[in-house]
């Protein structure tokens, strides 16, 4: 295993007692310091259409890191409806990474999520749910379906202070994928 090594040479550790000394510019030894994490940064925009290979890039590789119950066959059906027929319907957002690189997506019409999906590289970082916060806090979305075969995206959403509002047994194409139909607890008047 590499160990990665900053700017000035000397090895970067998670802790300082696994820091060795190394030697700095003056050639005295010296504690390295640790590799500082920049903040991630990120733009939500609307898609350019030079973004929509990506998009369906995007999808792909998210559905067949999340998706396990579509086989080969559902994932070739669907690819090329994206572009055809679901994009057209919905107001696309992008999350972009610091190089510019389309990250993730979501869709949007009339208070509801219709889609949202991350690259699998980005998972963990917080992209879904700047995505999701846009959604809810920029356009107003208090509504989002999820398959009910996909339970980190189901907890995902759940984490975000939605709630189950009902159960569909086939998905919006007539196939036998369960839909989960979330709400967003509205507050009060």
């Amino acid at each position: 295993m590499a160990i990665p090594h900053n700017d000035n040479k000397c090895p970067v550790y998670p802790s300082p007692a696994q820091r060795p000394k190394c030697a700095d510019s003056t050639g005295k030894m010296a504690t390295p310091p640790l590799k500082q994490e920049r903040p991630m940064t990120y733009v939500i925009e609307q898609p350019k259409p030079a973004d929509a290979t990506r998009l369906v890039e995007v999808w792909e590789a998210a559905v067949r890191a999340s998706h396990d119950f579509l086989d080969e066959m559902d994932i070739q059906l669907l690819k090329p409806l994206l572009i055809e027929q679901y994009f057209p319907q919905v107001a696309l957002y992008v999350i972009r990474r610091d190089d510019g690189q389309v990250a993730g997506f979501m869709g949007y019409t009339e208070g509801q999520v219709e889609m949202l999906f991350v690259h699998p590289e980005q998972h963990g970082q917080g992209l879904g749910r700047a995505l999701l916060n846009y959604a809810t806090q920029e356009l107003g979305a208090y509504l989002v379906d999820v398959n009910e075969q996909n339970p980190k995206a189901l907890a995902f959403y759940l984490s975000q202070g939605f709630k189950v509002a009902r159960r569909s047994p086939l998905d919006g194409g007539g196939r036998p994928f369960p839909i989960l139909h979330l709400q967003l607890d509205k507050p009060a008047p």
